[in-house]
């Protein structure tokens, strides 16, 4: 196997850096998905390539994020929508048009 292979179209490409293969996936809008495949082996990129890329594919047709996320920047997003949420709250209870009234 040579030290560079294209599958899907080009749009899947697996290479070795370092004597790992790795693959780089589009992912549309000149956009790419790098991945180690942590592998050596001869025999085991294309595999291991192909199945990352048809996962990536389903998690692009649901949706769903195809990286991963740091702790940091999920618990900063959660704090600016609880911020957002408390001003909102705030702000109706200043701007409140509810009159109590009794009503006999």
């Amino acid at each position: 196997m040579d030290d560079e292979v294209r599958l899907e179209g080009g749009k899947l490409l697996l290479f070795r850096r370092n004597g790992l293969w790795q693959a780089r996936i589009s992912i549309g809008n000149r956009k790419y998905l790098w991945k180690s495949l942590k592998t050596s082996n001869e025999a085991e990129p294309k595999r291991a390539g192909l199945k990352l890329f048809h996962q990536t594919e389903y998690k692009l047709d649901e949706g769903l994020p195809v990286r991963s996320r740091s702790f940091n920047d999920v618990i900063d997003e959660y704090i600016a929508v609880r911020e957002r949420d408390h001003n909102i709250g705030k702000a109706a209870k200043r701007g409140s048009s509810i009159k109590h009234t009794r009503v006999c």
